[in-house]
Formats: C-alpha cells, structure tokens, sequence
C-alpha cells in the first residue's frame, strides 16, 4: 500500500526514515530538519545525494545487491554530521532476550484530513525468537480504509556461526472484510555468501489497489575483497491481467580504486503477453578528497525503442571563502536525454557570517533560461536581543546560562554568587568560553536532542569541579534552554582504620583487603574507596555538604567497626578554596565469640609446644 501525502502528527521511536522496495526500485523517506546535504549509502557505496529544500527528503534507487542495508550521512548546517540507519517497512530486527522495541505513530493528512496510524510493539523471548503485533489503521489515496491486525514472528536457526538462518513472517489480517494476507523473508548465510527468498500473499481487497495478487524473489550475493556480485530473479502476478511478470537480475561493483565506487545492474524483464524488455544502469560515484563528491551515471532502456539518459552530479560540501572567514557549498548537476535534450543547475549557498544564512539557488532550463532564488535568514532571541545567538538556521536550538560557584550548595544561581568568567564550555564538541558576568551561550544545536554540558577543568582552578556533571540538557525548536553551570571547591578527607587489641599487624591486612569505606550524601552512595595497605584512606574531590561515612567487611569473619558510620560535615571557609579534612579514625576488633576462639587455639598451640624439645631430638640422634 502506498501512503503518501503530507501528514502532521505525532512519532514514538527511532524509525524516522523509511524504506519500501517494489520491484527493484526502493523508494526512501524521511525528514531531517536543517539538513544541508543528505549522502545515501548502501553496504558502504555512495549511491546518491541532494541537498533538500525542506525537511522531507525522497530518494529512489534500484534496489542491488539483493540485501545490503542502506544508510545515510546528513551534514547540517549548523555543522553537525548524522549517521542513520535506514528502516526498512516489512523488516525487522531480531532482538536481544527480554528486549523491547516499538513504533507508534498517529496523525492526519493536511490536505484531505484522512487519518492513519501504525502502533506496533515486538519483544525478544529469547535471543533467537523475537513475537511482534501491531495495529494499523490507514486510509489511501483512493480514499480506501484499512483496518489490520499485525502480527509477526522473527526466528533464528542457529546452524552455526558460518551458516545462520532468520525466517521473518508477518501475517496481515483485515479486519473489515475478514481478508488474511503475509509476507515471508527468508535470509540465509552460507559463509560469504548471502541468499534472500521472498513470498508475498496479498487478499482480494489488498491486491485490488496495489495491483499485486503474489510476489516472489530470490537473491544470491557475495562479498570478496573489493567486489561484490549479486544475481537475482523476481515475479509478481498481476491482478488485472492475470499475468505473471518475471524479471531477471544481476549487480556488480568494485571498490578497488580508494575513494572510488563502480557499479552496473543489468535486468530482463518478461510479461506473458509481450517482448523483453532490457535496462542497463552503469555509474561511478567519488567520495573521499576534501568533501568533494560526484556520482555519474547511465540509465539505457530497451523496450520497443532504445532510450538514454545521463546525469552529473558534483558537489563541493562547505569550505572557506579566501581565508575571508565566509563559507559557501557549490554543487553543480548536468542531465541529459532525448526528449529533454540537456539541463544544467547550479547550488550555491553562501554563509555571509556566522550570524546570517544566505542561499543563492540557481538553475538553467534545457530553452537555455534562468532561474535564480534567495533565502535570507537571520536568528534574533526576542527574551534578548543583546544576545548574540550566532545561529543560521531558525528551526536551531542554542542553551544558554552562567558558570557560578554554588556557595550555598542549593542547585541554582542565586544573585549573590560568584560569577566565573574565561571558563570553556563543551557542548556537542563546540567549545565557549563565558564573558566576564559568567554568560556562555553554544547555538547552533538540533532542537528536540539532549545535550550534555561539560566544564572543561583545565579552565577553571583544580580545586574546582562542577556539581552536575551527569545531567543532560535538552533543546527546543527555535528557542534557547536555560542551564546554569555550578561549581563547588572540593576538599579531601582522610582518616586510619586502627586495629584494636584483639588484632595482630598479619590479621589488619587480611582485614583491610576485604574492607572498602563508602561516603554516603542523602541515602545515596557518593563515593566508595579501598584503604590502604597500613588502614589509611583518603576521599579526593569532596564537594561541600553532610555525609555518612561507613565501613564494610565483606569477609567471613565476625569483625566489628567500633562506630557504625561516621558523621563527615564539609564546611569552606572560603568558598572557592577547598579544605583538607582528616582525623576520620575508627578502630576495629574481632567479636567476643572470634576472640575466645583465638586465645584457645593460642592455648593448644602452647600446649603442643611443650610436648617436644626439637632442638634435644637432634642432639640425640
């Protein structure tokens, strides 16, 4: 079924790109926002590229190598590089024992209003069987209802590691007019080989729209050194002509040459009631030296009449304008066919500044006229407008804050803390440095992503450390997010394990070697350590507050601490200078029961003593 259109709604899970594949030809989509250029990989060959107006994106391709995964690389124009997995509809991944996986979706078409939603869940049984079920409620555009129950087992059969077997089968029932139709795939690895069997059933009700009664398909590939080989055969029975469609296949490409992608698919397609038809798609694609990439290729049909076409797509990705602190991406794409003739566009983009996003589109049509465009934009944060938010992307994120010293160990900045100026911010890898009222701002960031925000320590004093350092933030759309960053003095705290009169200096060690001290701040473990060989230890980095200090034998033996824990209050003088703690001692003893039976093996080792004289034994002999 194909459900197109523009839909708003709303998405729960990692699926936010798509595949489909009909015959040969894969159809992807997805959506990335502020997505600058968008790279499509399948088993590491640059297949195709573009560089998207909006945040939806289409590509198709002809699906080779029966099996490879496709992927894709996103550059952003704030900067950042994505690399995402693409999910294929129909498959899915066998997952982990008592793992869970799930995708929720729900909204509406904008133009006509139908509904759709796709709510489905799977859980791994065991690490070879994973159980899925789902619920689809979807409405075409020939205004066609589907109300479907789901459900879907995944099956591992272990062989052996050089021959492992996953069996996928979905069932599809619909509900409305009682209708079942599934969908097999078979993927088995015989060494470096890789076979995929494939058996579609459609109902009455589904076939009638999708013009598909049963679809079966076989691929075989392998994977040498630099080469891989893919053979394929394919055939759908058509529901209006009662006809079986079979198609033949088979797929090369070469890697040998570094940075280089060469590839040919070659395919025969047959009806019952007509000739053969012929396509050959040769190409080579380059990726590799300083962001430069092109793809060329060929498109030669065969059916009644011979037909050609070619295109040239290169692309510079961004770079610096003359060390004049400008960047810019040019990108330049050549088509050529018999009835189009030719046709030449140009792409360019210019960042002025680092404040302002200024694209310069401009394309030639085959009557030799151009088209031109411009897109200016420019970020203000109206709660500011001092602020220099230094994004080019509106749909961006930035967070914002001050670095302080948390003096009264609260959580927040209160007016009457130190501020901390020069110190660098890390976020994401971008790096600022705070002005002198303590204010850093990062923009350019992804709205809707957690962020963590670090302190780097090399720019702030080393009795210093930030009081959070595990939180992670996360951005909205074209709105900056508030993280205030405090920092505390961290003192040290030591103190000895001291062994009471009942402990030999062998027993200590022994003791010692199974005993670690935990500090303890509102229930909650803060720090655990292991004392030293002579019972001496130390807590480093100890930020201000009330602690509880105890002691843990993890031995068999019935040793006692004489106090349960102890009471460790940490109080600075001065606020951005740490302290140095210590008279934290505690003494240890054996129990009364371990203590009497001591002294009684003492009192039979004596006892055995006197009962031979070594040394008059020798003498004698």
């Amino acid at each position: 079924m194909n459900i197109n259109g523009m839909v708003e709604g709303f998405s729960f899970g990692e699926k936010n790109t798509y595949s489909s594949t009909v015959g040969n030809i894969t159809t992807i989509k997805g959506e990335a926002q502020g997505a600058d250029v968008i790279e499509l990989y399948q088993s590491g060959v640059l297949l195709d590229y573009q560089r998207p107006i909006e945040k939806n994106f289409v590509f198709e391709v002809r699906d080779r190598n029966y099996g490879g995964d496709y992927s894709l690389k996103i550059y952003y124009k704030n900067g950042q590089i994505e690399t995402r997995k693409v999910y294929t509809v129909g498959d899915s991944n066998l997952l982990g024992e008592n793992e869970w996986d799930y995708n929720m979706q729900f909204g509406q078409e904008k133009n006509n209003g139908r509904s759709q939603s796709v709510n489905e869940i799977n859980y791994g049984v065991t690490k070879n069987l994973t159980l899925g079920i789902g619920i689809l409620e979807l409405e075409s555009e020939k205004n066609r209802k589907y109300s479907i129950l789901k459900n879907e087992i995944i099956y591992k059969i272990g062989l052996s590691n050089s021959y492992p077997m996953v069996i996928n089968f979905q069932n599809f029932y619909e509900t409305e007019n009682q209708e079942n139709s599934y969908e097999i795939r078979i993927n088995q690895k015989i060494k470096d080989y890789s076979l995929n069997i494939k058996h579609f059933k459609y109902s009455p009700y589904i076939s009638e729209e999708n013009n598909t009664i049963e679809y079966n398909s076989f691929g075989i590939s392998r994977d040498f050194i630099t080469t891989r080989i893919g053979l394929g055969y394919q055939e759908e029975l058509k529901t209006n002509e009662k006809t079986r469609e079979k198609g033949y296949y088979i797929s090369l490409e070469n890697r040998s040459i570094r940075n280089f992608s060469l590839f040919l698919d070659a395919e025969m397609t047959q009806k019952e009631t007509s000739k053969k038809s012929y396509s050959i798609n040769p190409g080579v694609s380059y990726g590799g030296m300083s962001g430069f990439t092109m793809i060329l290729q060929a498109n030669i049909e065969k059916n009644e009449d011979l037909k050609t076409d070619y295109s040239l797509k290169v692309l510079g990705r961004r770079r610096e304008f003359f060390s004049t602190g400008m960047e810019y991406v040019l990108g330049t794409e050549l088509l050529y066919n018999e009835e189009e003739k030719s046709r030449f566009s140009i792409d360019f983009t210019m960042y002025l500044d680092k404040n302002i996003y200024v694209e310069l589109p401009v394309s030639r049509k085959e009557n030799g006229e151009l088209n031109t465009g411009i897109t200016i934009e420019k970020t203000f944060d109206i709660s500011n407008l001092k602020r220099d938010v230094g994004d080019k992307q509106v749909d961006n994120s930035w967070i914002y804050g001050k670095v302080y010293i948390d003096s009264n160990d609260n959580g927040k900045y209160d007016v009457e803390e130190t501020v901390l100026p020069d110190v660098t911010v890390v976020v994401d890898g971008k790096k600022v440095v705070s002005d002198l009222n303590g204010e850093y701002i990062v923009p350019g960031l992804l709205p809707l992503e957690n962020y963590k925000v670090e302190v780097d320590r090399k720019s702030i004093d080393p009795m210093l450390t930030q009081v959070i350092d595990k939180k992670k933030v996360q951005t909205r759309a074209s709105i900056g997010t508030r993280y205030d960053i405090g920092v505390q003095a961290v003192s040290m705290v030591t103190g000895n394990i001291i062994p009471g009169e009942n402990i030999s200096s062998q027993e200590l060690i022994r003791i010692l070697s199974m005993t670690n001290i935990a500090l303890e701040k509102n229930g909650e473990l803060y720090k655990e350590i292991d004392p030293e060989f002579d019972g001496m230890f130390f807590f480093e980095n100890v930020l201000p507050g009330k602690y509880k200090m105890k002691f843990n034998y993890l031995g068999s033996d019935d040793i006692k601490f004489i106090k349960d824990y102890l009471e460790v209050d940490i109080k600075l003088i001065h606020e951005d200078e740490g302290e140095y703690f210590e008279g934290y001692d505690v003494i240890v003893n054996k129990s009364i029961s371990e203590e009497n039976e001591s002294v009684s093996n003492e009192d039979q080792n004596d006892e055995s003593d006197t009962g031979y004289d070594l040394d008059d034994i020798l003498n004698n002999f």
